[in-house]
């Protein structure tokens, strides 16, 4: 009983950061500041524009806030996102902007785990991943080794909390998805090494709060 009155009050503060996150970015135009999924947004936005080509897959797109910028001015923005709360959230989003005159229809949000949609990856010329490739676990590897085949830029943002775990932890402390020894690829060190294992040469970086990596290589 303790068990499942923990599960139902850990579920409604989930629910209630969620319509706070989706009011917060209803406005227009958006305004990402002084939360910290939208300062991310912002930031990770900002080195897009440097690196990604027309058309673009999110992994992990959450509620759909970067998508929904990056779908204003690429040619085609496709939001995955396996949580389906998150992903409904996402397309109240996107309806929200909609209605208040925004370009958004150039982003599609699908809702599935990219393992079960590798298809997609025949359909985009950049992949961006924020906060999310540690979700992929025992698979990190295999997958980007299919990105690595495709595609010439790669952005990937970690998540600051799990990398202090991992460094703290070393990967070892209790397990919770997400964290473990996968951890690592929440952090700068993880996230260039990944890349570079799989062929990509690091162009562009941040290694403060969140940190982001840009990978690039010459696709045949």
């Amino acid at each position: 009983m303790e068990g499942t009155r923990t599960c139902r009050a850990r579920r409604g503060r989930e629910d209630l950061e969620r319509r706070r996150t989706t009011e917060r970015f209803a406005c227009v135009p958006p305004q990402p500041r002084g939360h910290r999924a939208g300062r991310c947004a912002g930031k990770v936005h900002t080195y897009c524009h440097a690196c990604a080509r027309p058309e673009i897959l999110e992994i992990g797109a959450a509620e759909g806030v970067l998508a929904l910028l990056l779908a204003r001015d690429k040619e085609r923005v496709y939001a995955l996102e396996r949580n389906e709360r998150r992903h409904t959230e996402a397309l109240h989003l996107q309806a929200l902007w909609r209605e208040r005159g925004l370009h958004v229809d150039r982003c599609e949000m699908v809702r599935a785990d990219l393992r079960e949609r590798i298809d997609l990856l025949d359909l985009v010329d950049t992949v961006v991943a924020v906060r999310s490739i540690y979700y992929l676990e025992e698979d990190i590897v295999p997958v980007f080794e299919q990105i690595a085949r495709k595609f010439p830029n790669v952005l990937l943002c970690g998540n600051a909390d799990r990398a202090r775990y991992f460094e703290l932890t070393g990967g070892k402390g209790p397990p919770r998805k997400g964290f473990g020894p996968y951890s690592r690829y929440a952090g700068f060190e993880g996230m260039a090494s990944l890349l570079e294992g799989v062929g990509y040469r690091i162009v562009n970086s941040v290694k403060e709060g969140d940190a982001i990596v840009v990978g690039r290589k010459d696709v045949p």
